[in-house]
């Protein structure tokens, strides 16, 4: 097994200033994007941002940084993540 396979889960953060600009960090990926609704893949879950004219401004799949921008109006989150236990990443 390579040591790129065990990957540990990126830190997570979300940042609103403003209700208007939103900064996160962790996202592995850009499900669903519109005006009304961003979906979200994170390390610890699905993340929908809800509002009103929403748009991505930048995006860093290395990274896992996004930035949005536009009236937010709700962030849900749903879901854990990777579900499976330690030794099942470990050892697939």
């Amino acid at each position: 097994m390579k040591t790129s396979e065990l990957t540990a889960p990126r830190a997570h953060d979300a940042v609103l200033h403003d209700r208007e600009r939103l900064n996160l960090t962790g996202v592995s990926d850009v499900i669903r994007a519109d005006e009304q609704e961003l979906v979200l893949a994170t390390d610890l879950g699905r993340l929908t941002v809800e509002g009103r004219e929403l748009r991505i401004c930048r995006f860093s799949q290395g990274t896992g940084e996004l930035e949005a921008e536009g009236q937010v109006d709700a962030l849900q989150y749903a879901g854990s993540g990777d579900d499976r236990s330690f030794w099942e990443r470990l050892f697939g």
